[in-house]
């Protein structure tokens, strides 16, 4: 994360808070992690071929670079809010221009 170029949506969000630089890095490797487990068990599971989870990453990874020019978290462009209710849930995205 500390290379200037962001390649996740949580980067930004984690770069913001007022943590220190180490447990910054371990919540990048945190998120990595869960992201690299959870494409192994798709493909262990047979719900997904090793292409299918290439072709998300690599996709996933390209939404992040766009997205990033929206996110900046003194100005507010984008907010994301998420609502879990017994009936259901929602996420809520909206982007200022």
């Amino acid at each position: 994360m500390s290379d200037g170029e962001t390649t996740t949506l949580a980067e930004p969000v984690v770069e913001y808070l007022s943590i220190d630089t180490s447990s910054k890095q371990t919540l990048g490797l945190t998120f990595d992690s869960f992201a690299a487990l959870t494409a192994g068990a798709r493909v262990e599971a047979s719900m997904h071929y090793p292409s299918d989870v290439l072709a998300g990453w690599a996709v996933g990874h390209f939404v992040a670079h766009l997205a990033q020019d929206f996110i900046d978290p003194d100005q507010q462009k984008v907010l994301i809010t998420a609502q879990l209710t017994s009936g259901g849930s929602g996420i809520q995205l909206v982007i200022r221009f």
